[in-house]
């Protein structure tokens, strides 16, 4: 896991410029709301910049929650304790692209529990 220990005083702040050399887009959803709580730099990139909305809006160009979507799987897997989350490949219809997903459930700085994604591009493979 990349964020420090729940309780530990620091804030999203801190991990940014880590998470902004990384290549991928990865992104960070409230479960609860579907609010994009955070963006890296691959993934401000390939969304002009903006950062704040529904997931489903932003990301797949779906005005309501998307019927593909993997929330609930990754519930299922992590019930009550720790999981590896999910590896799937997904076909973002907005881009053209392939992506392959790996999503897992964390509690985000503010106590939100939160779905981290990150999408590499597996167009090229495809």
């Amino acid at each position: 896991m990349l964020l420090p220990p729940r309780g530990q005083d620091t804030s999203p702040g801190d991990w940014e410029h880590l998470l902004d050399v990384i290549p991928f887009p990865i992104y960070v959803v409230a479960i609860d709301t579907r609010d994009l709580v955070y963006l890296n730099k691959a993934m401000r990139e390939w969304t002009a910049s903006v950062t704040t909305g529904k997931c489903h809006k932003l990301i797949h160009g779906q005005d309501k929650p998307c019927f593909f979507c993997r929330t609930p799987d990754l519930l299922a897997a992590m019930g009550d304790g720790e999981s590896e989350g999910l590896v799937y490949e997904f076909f973002n219809d907005l881009d053209d692209h392939w992506y392959q997903m790996r999503e897992t459930l964390m509690t985000w700085f503010d106590g939100t529990r939160v779905k981290y994604c990150v999408a590499v591009d597996i167009s090229a493979t495809k």
